[in-house]
């Protein structure tokens, strides 16, 4: 009978760590602990697949981070210069989930028939009339402002009543493409409305029992490192950011897309990228009015001089007031085969000062030789990283003959 080997995989020796070997050694300990015995099963579906091709087979590969405080204990210093993680052209599974794209439903709907009559103004019929509609929180200038511009977007020639432009309902196709903006961000009322992400992100996400054609999330039921996750949970200076699980096939090197993972809390609200504080976070709220203000004044005369200009043009005027994602976790991971399998890892772990006014960024990348069914850990002294990788076989499709309806005969 074949025993399962859990091998450890460091990403390097860490210089002045004074208890990097014993947060090692408590790692190591946890992926051999019995509560893994679960690795048998996965030891038997992988002697069953050594026959089938890499190249056309399916894995599902599960992947553990989580952040730790080591910061009174080590003596290696961190450059404060911050590491951009290249996420263009990776494969983002999670966006979806949290920011759908309703681009494909807008382009589905019909067109709506132009309205033959004017609508009503009768006072009685409240709904119709402007001044019902008009928001009770626009309190100030500046939010009275962006109402009345987005109103006047909406306003029909002949009635004091509101209704969306009737070529709304259906946007052309090359307008979405040229746009490649979600639907909020097609609409020209709605130009300064686009949907934020949120500002914590839930610890496992999953997708859906259905097998798909495409590389997916995998369902929380195939998820089957629990047990080290809760242990993770609950040591002392230890932080689960991500516990999650994807299926996909696996190509060469070159033909390989990484797939990008982020996680834990978005500081976008308070800093940019390189964990420069905003402007918008130090300034009063009244600086910030007279710049919403500023830029409402310029889309009117942007518009004003030529309207037929397309909106994608006009967006990154707006895009200075949006705050983009600083997630806690963001990075890559690309698993790949070249006769073997590899897995490649860039990571950038934030961490945010205690009296919440800096935020520091750590980076770790790392290339780790995989073996199917074992469990690897990359070590770093602020991030840890679990990977293993499992073949998976993917439902049969059913057959003309088994296709048949029920109660028939053959």
């Amino acid at each position: 009978m074949r025993r399962n080997v859990i091998k450890v995989h460091p990403l390097k020796p860490v210089p002045g760590c004074l208890n990097a070997r014993a947060g090692r050694n408590f790692i190591a300990a946890l992926l051999l602990a019995p509560t893994l015995l679960l690795h048998n099963a996965m030891a038997q579906s992988n002697s069953q697949g050594n026959s089938q091709s890499i190249e056309t087979s399916w894995f599902e590969i599960e992947i553990l981070a989580f952040s730790r405080d080591n910061s009174q204990r080590l003596l290696e210093q961190f450059p404060p210069k911050v590491t951009e993680v290249a996420t263009r052209g990776s494969v983002d599974l999670l966006s979806p989930l949290y920011q759908p794209d309703l681009t494909a439903i807008l382009l589905a709907a019909p067109a709506c028939p132009k309205p033959e009559v004017a609508l009503s103004t009768d006072p009685e019929l409240s709904l119709a009339t402007a001044d019902v509609t008009a928001p009770l929180f626009a309190t100030d200038e500046a939010s009275l402002a962006a109402y009345q511009f987005q109103q006047s977007a909406f306003k029909l020639p002949h009635s004091d009543g509101y209704q969306p432009l009737p070529e709304l309902c259906a946007i052309d196709h090359k307008f979405n493409k040229a746009l490649n903006a979600p639907l909020n961000a097609s609409l020209p009322g709605a130009v300064l409305i686009r949907q934020q992400p949120p500002a914590q992100l839930p610890l496992t996400p999953a997708g859906q029992e259905q097998h798909q054609p495409q590389p997916y999330l995998a369902p929380e039921s195939a998820l089957q490192l629990k047990d080290l996750a809760y242990q993770l949970q609950h040591r002392g200076n230890h932080q689960l950011l991500l516990h999650t699980a994807w299926r996909q096939p696996l190509s060469g090197k070159r033909a390989a897309r990484p797939y990008r993972w982020f996680a834990g809390s978005n500081f976008g609200q308070q800093f940019d990228y390189f964990g420069r504080a905003k402007a918008s976070a130090i300034q009063p709220a009244t600086d910030s009015n007279g710049q919403l203000l500023q830029q409402i004044t310029a889309l009117e005369q942007a518009l004003a001089k030529n309207p037929a200009t397309p909106l994608a043009e006009l967006q990154p005027a707006f895009n200075q007031q949006s705050n983009d994602p600083v997630w806690q976790l963001d990075g890559l991971v690309k698993v790949y085969s070249e006769r073997m399998l590899f897995a490649e890892t860039d990571f950038n772990l934030r961490r945010l000062s205690a009296d919440g006014s800096t935020l520091s960024t750590y980076h770790s990348n790392d290339q780790t030789r995989l073996l199917i069914g074992e469990v690897h850990y990359l070590d770093h002294p602020h991030l840890g990283l679990v990977l293993q990788i499992r073949r998976f076989a993917p439902p049969l499709l059913p057959t003309i003959e088994n296709a048949a309806a029920p109660g028939t005969q053959p």
